[in-house]
């Protein structure tokens, strides 16, 4: 199973019935958007912390 089709089911789970294909499109990119903004976040954090 992808990484996808997990979050689809996540998005199910909580909405309770199915919702269109779009809906889980967009969240999953914005999902994406947001892990790794954190990721790269906490790692110039830590970067800056070595550094120092």
């Amino acid at each position: 199973m992808s990484l996808y089709d997990y979050w689809v089911k996540f998005i199910t789970y909580i909405i309770g019935s199915n919702a269109p294909e779009f809906l889980y499109t967009v969240s999953f990119v914005f999902f994406l958007i947001l892990f790794f903004g954190v990721f790269i976040k906490v790692i110039f954090i830590i970067f800056r912390m070595i550094c120092s």
